[in-house]
């Protein structure tokens, strides 16, 4: 579930620090800011996301916006929109009555103009609510640079011609416009293309190619079709790849190929190709190696790594490699320290760690480690103090919620009933606060979901099912079944389960229901989800054809309560185990 989500806001974080590192190492060079090409939209995304900028990163974003005395005029203006409307105007006149003997310095001067209106003034305006005005100044620059064909433009008016269209792109898939989204996107492709086949040579131009592939893959993988999002994810890591080997030591390529990787690794990850995934999430984790090795001072490369390896130790433990998991979210928990360390102020690291500790308890877990509950109490003190700092930080909320999940299924795991119903109280709380404030939130839906489950889970185990029952609701969706297949296996398990405590039919049909759902949905490649499907049979005393499952997963180490209750239940399947219990 935390894997997979949002994987379009940690690429845009790290394009900006990667822009940021390069600017820093140049001396603040003007010509590597913003208006030069970098992706000033997608900072102002992260800004709108509430992910937190660090010194240099905000440095870098607000340097790109002192400009000349043009520019601040610019600014300006930008605040009203009649007099946005007549700067584009002004500026379209200018642009269409340039002749191309002009001096170069004032080419360079009116290039940076548009530069700055395809880029700088979305800062401007998305804050005040103006996308309409921004969408619109978009437009009338790009028709000023469609005044000619593709061939007669110069590369630097083709270049922004290709990222205006980009922006045309975002806006559209902002506004829920999919079909303008993916013809701005596929416009930009073919002057990518173009603009690779006047310099073939040029990686530069390679490089933009490549984020135009990325662009043509963002829309479907942002709508979930993984399927089609794939192909041009495929063709940026190809030429991630290309730009390697190319340039072997350009730390930068080796850091846009890890990028490439991760994402690919994502496609693979959602479709539930969880080998090809691996192989993915392995490279860029080895690449996040070598850099953090070559710079062990480089924050930027520490990131990246600690991304790769919370990818890379969620597929270990989807596969069912429960040890070779445990020692990569260790290895990640001290990354993490080291980047506190580093940056002790900077409390997005200090919620990074929080969130790889109660990711490892909820693993310690399953494989019956005590030592869940020191991880995830640990989890709990970070995540209260930065809620405490700042109540309205959504995600630190979030965060804290989960973990009271968690703590209420390692208390469940280790027999402690109370705990476990105190701790999911407190994530149903806080998950039913911030599902009403925004109810369009299906993550929020889910993770409400799962905590309501872990209070009826407890609450049934303290012996009080007419209050489980009750709880259930909270689980249960005001629309019918889940969008997670996983997650309606379980709470039709749970259901069950509850309903035989009470001595009630129904429970065989809940039951029936789990079965349903898992052998047509669930993912079996998935350990969990294997588990969940052995756990559903067993429940309905449908025991034939489990043996070889049951016997991997205990293999591997798996000793989750519910699964064990089942399988010991079930007579003549789990005979070792009784004695292993």
């Amino acid at each position: 579930e935390w894997a997979s989500v949002n994987q379009e806001t940690l690429q845009a974080h790290r394009r900006l620090r990667t822009a940021t590192r390069n600017w820093m190492e140049s001396g603040k060079s003007r010509d590597l800011l913003l208006q030069r090409g970098r992706p000033v939209s997608e900072a102002r995304m992260l800004l709108a996301r509430d992910v937190t900028l660090d010194r240099n990163e905000r440095a870098f974003v607000e340097a790109s916006l002192r400009r000349s005395h043009q520019m601040r005029w610019l600014r300006y203006a930008a605040t009203s929109s009649v007099v946005a409307f007549a700067v584009v105007a002004v500026i379209a006149a200018w642009l269409a009555t340039e002749a191309r003997d002009e001096a170069e310095q004032r080419r360079v001067e009116a290039q940076g103009m548009v530069n700055f209106m395809l880029k700088d003034l979305r800062k401007r305006l998305e804050p005040i609510g103006r996308v309409d005005l921004l969408d619109s100044v978009i437009s009338t620059v790009l028709g000023t640079l469609r005044g000619r064909e593709p061939g007669e433009l110069r590369d630097d008016e083709l270049a922004s011609l290709g990222y205006g269209l980009r922006q045309k792109a975002d806006v559209s898939l902002n506004k829920g416009d999919r079909e303008a989204a993916i013809a701005a996107f596929e416009e930009s492709l073919a002057i990518a293309e173009e603009l690779h086949r006047r310099a073939p040579d040029d990686p530069g131009r390679l490089y933009d190619l490549g984020h135009a592939w990325f662009g043509i893959g963002l829309t479907p993988y942002v709508e979930g079709d993984f399927a089609a999002a794939r192909q041009p994810f495929e063709q940026y890591l190809r030429i991630a790849r290309d730009l390697v080997i190319r340039e072997p030591d350009n730390e930068s390529y080796r850091l846009e190929l890890s990028y490439a990787e991760s994402n690919l690794g994502s496609v693979a990850f959602n479709l539930g190709a969880y080998g090809e995934a691996l192989t993915h999430f392995g490279a860029a984790a080895g690449i996040g190696r070598q850099l953090t090795a070559l710079h062990p001072d480089s924050l930027d490369y520490k990131i990246e790594l600690a991304e790769s390896l919370s990818w890379l130790s969620t597929l270990q433990e989807r596969m069912g490699d429960f040890r070779g998991s445990l020692e990569t979210r260790y290895e990640a928990i001290a990354l993490n320290e080291r980047m506190v360390e580093q940056v002790p102020d900077d409390r997005r690291w200090r919620n990074a760690r929080a969130r790889s500790k109660f990711l490892l308890a909820e693993l310690l877990t399953v494989l019956d480690d005590r030592a869940a509950l020191e991880y995830v109490a640990a989890a709990i003190t970070e995540l209260t103090a930065l809620v405490t700092h700042d109540p309205e930080n959504a995600g630190w909320s979030r965060d804290l919620a989960y973990a009271y999940t968690v703590a209420s299924q390692a208390s469940y795991q280790f027999h402690d009933a109370g705990a476990a119903t105190q701790h999911a109280r407190q994530a149903v709380a806080m998950m039913r606060a911030l599902h009403e404030s925004d109810a369009e939130r299906a993550d929020w839906e889910t993770l409400l979901a799962r905590a309501g489950m872990a209070e009826a889970r407890a609450l049934h185990d303290a012996g009080n099912p007419e209050a489980a029952l009750d709880a259930m609701s909270t689980a249960a969706p005001k629309g019918g079944e889940l969008d997670s297949a996983s997650l309606q296996v379980s709470l039709d398990i749970l259901q069950g389960r509850i309903l035989a405590s009470l001595g009630r039919a129904r429970s065989s049909t809940a039951f029936e229901a789990a079965i349903g759902v898992a052998d047509q949905d669930l993912n079996l490649e998935d350990a969990y989800e294997r588990a969940q499907w052995v756990e559903a049979h067993l429940r309905a005393e449908q025991t034939a054809g489990l043996e070889d499952a049951i016997t991997e997963l205990l293999a591997a180490g798996y000793r989750s309560r519910d699964f064990m209750e089942a399988c010991v239940t079930a007579a003549g399947l789990c005979d070792d185990l009784r004695t292993a219990r």
